[in-house]
């Protein structure tokens, strides 16, 4: 009995290193770059967040509409097909981006499923004289320059309890919640939690804002929206 609890111990001594270290890496946040498309130095100083819930339709035969400035979208829900000329029609899943350059047309977006709801959400830089009519604005705001930036949005993966500084930037960040609940600090004295469907405009040049899962057991996403300076790099976790 002795020779076998020894050789117990002697096993947990070599795993537990390696149980910590496992430990460790899953507890860091993940930056994924998404998409970065450069600003036109002419856009109007604006961007736009519109939330789209596509129907169930026939394809359409014509129309369609442009955009004064890019537009990056992220299907959050459903099957969607989406047509943005030269290119042929493409399906999305969820946590797909799809682009549109300015002026480009825009033939339609449509959701295939028949019993399950469509969700995208559309970032707009320059939109134009204001936000579309049609569709649910969550967030709009001026920018504070068009020069020399890029726009870009990136996925923040948080594992339980993990947090994370997103840097400082000239324009205001815009921040979607996509999973779980998020806290958010720095901004004055007090913290405020946001959960799935919910944004936070972060100000410009504000430094020190954290960014954490307030949960202890389950995993949380956010997107981050962003004009900012080209060569910027990706935020660190």
């Amino acid at each position: 009995m002795f020779i076998l609890r020894v050789h117990a111990s002697l096993v947990l001594a070599v795993l537990a290193p390696a149980c910590i270290q496992a430990q460790s890496a899953e507890a860091k946040p993940e930056w994924e770059l998404l998409m970065q498309k450069p600003l036109p130095g002419d856009a109007l100083p604006n961007i736009h967040v519109v939330r789209l819930a596509p129907r169930n339709i026939p394809r359409p035969s014509g129309g369609g509409h442009t955009h004064a400035g890019p537009v990056v979208g992220y299907i959050v829900q459903g099957e969607i097909e989406i047509q943005v000329e030269p290119n042929s029609p493409e399906t999305y899943k969820p946590g797909d981006v799809f682009y549109e350059a300015p002026r480009q047309l825009h033939r339609f977006t449509r959701n295939l499923s028949t019993t399950e709801p469509g969700n995208v959400l559309a970032f707009m830089a320059g939109y134009g004289d204001g936000p579309a009519p049609t569709v649910k604005v969550e967030f709009h705001d001026d920018l504070s320059t068009t020069i020399n930036q890029d726009l870009r949005l990136l996925r923040l993966s948080l594992p339980p309890g993990a947090g994370t500084i997103v840097p400082v930037n000239v324009n205001r960040d815009v921040v979607a919640v996509l999973e779980g609940k998020i806290e958010i600090t720095g901004v004055g004295t007090e913290t405020k939690t946001f959960g799935p469907s919910d944004f936070f405009a972060k100000p410009g040049n504000q430094a020190g804002i954290r960014l954490r899962n307030a949960s202890a057991t389950e995993a949380a996403k956010v997107l981050l929206f962003q004009v900012i300076a080209k060569g910027t790099p990706k935020p660190a976790p």
